[in-house]
């Protein structure tokens, strides 16, 4: 008689999501976001998406109920994300696409264009070279919508003279 109690503790567990493996969920919070995917130690881990309450999704890696790897953001302004998350910020590599046209490609760090990248905007005008903390900074070439061209060296979003 032990092992078919031993079995359903072991059941009510895992359900409860106080053992380690894996499930798939979906569950809603307070603010009427809605998580789908694979829960592990009660909270969103692996694969999975959350549609937020203002219609913005995410659909990629969770680690301990933060996006973490590899995952895509469409906000609800027809924006979108792809790439590298930790801990719930953009970092490592990815793509912002943004809804009026411009694209910025490159490195991010703490949320913020960082290292080497190309901001392009749907006039043709744009920059490529360093960031960093999400301004022009270092070696890069700004080209402006009628082809005229700045290349430098710059320091807080502004060619140093």
């Amino acid at each position: 008689m032990r092992k078919p109690f031993a079995f359903v503790c072991v059941l009510l567990l895992a359900g409860c999501g106080l053992l380690p493996w894996s499930t798939q969920h979906s569950v809603s919070n307070a603010e009427g976001d809605t998580y789908s995917g694979s829960w592990k130690y009660a909270t969103a881990n692996g694969q999975g998406s959350m549609t937020f309450a203002d219609g913005s999704k995410y659909t990629g890696g969770w680690q301990d109920g933060k996006p973490t790897g590899q995952g895509t953001v469409i906000f609800s302004d027809g924006s979108t994300f792809t790439g590298n998350w930790d801990k719930g910020i953009a970092s490592g590599q990815g793509t912002m696409s943004y809804s009026n046209g411009d694209e910025y490609i490159g490195g991010w760090a703490d949320g913020k264009f960082e290292g080497q990248g190309s901001f392009l905007h749907a006039d043709g005008s744009g920059y490529t070279g360093a960031f960093m903390h999400g301004e022009f900074s270092g070696e890069g070439s700004l080209v402006h919508a009628d082809g005229t061209m700045e290349t430098g060296i710059w320091e807080h979003g502004k060619l140093g003279h």
